[in-house]
């Protein structure tokens, strides 16, 4: 089986549902943004031990390829997406956020220097990863209006957690409990 099409030798590349463009558009850099989120998100679940907490980011995976999925179809094409962000998936975002930071017991809400362990380095990565396809997700809605503004919402709620997942492996942070 070839792997490879040689389709995008001349710098364009395929949406969903077949439109061509640019691999400088600005559409395949929000892609390349969120998925390089993924691949690190991934890291970060082989890394952690807590089986509970694989669940959770095997869970921020999936909402970002169903989040790229809007990103890579054309407006008139949205209809034809199996599965649809949905506001639902914020609220249960904005909901672990709540019970991860209640069971962290944090004392105040500042930055801090990571990195005092490998899960807290690399879910650090994920936080300033997410915050970058969140800038470019910001700048595509202001070129082309993203038709789901919830896409928006929960990337920006998914770099808080992601904040608050990086404290709590911290390990002046012993009160989480199993990570």
């Amino acid at each position: 089986m070839k792997i490879y099409t040689a389709k995008g030798d001349q710098g364009k590349t395929s949406l969903l549902f077949g439109a061509r463009i640019s691999k400088s558009n600005l559409v395949i850099e929000c892609l390349g943004c969120l998925d390089e989120l993924n691949s690190f998100l991934g890291l970060a679940k082989a890394v952690v031990k807590s089986a509970s907490f694989k669940k959770l980011i095997h869970k921020l995976q999936t909402d970002i390829y169903v989040i790229s999925s809007e990103i890579a179809a054309k407006s008139e094409n949205l209809n034809k997406l199996a599965i649809r962000f949905r506001k639902k998936r914020l609220l249960w975002l904005e909901k672990e956020i709540n019970n991860l930071a209640l069971k962290a017991k944090f004392k105040s809400c500042c930055f801090f220097v990571a990195g005092s362990n490998f899960p807290s380095a690399i879910l650090d990565v994920c936080r300033t990863v997410c915050r970058r396809a969140e800038r470019k997700l910001v700048f595509l809605n202001c070129k082309a209006k993203i038709k789901n503004q919830v896409i928006l919402a929960y990337l920006n709620r998914l770099s808080s957690l992601l904040f608050v997942l990086v404290r709590a492996f911290e390990k002046k942070h012993k009160k989480f409990p199993s990570l």
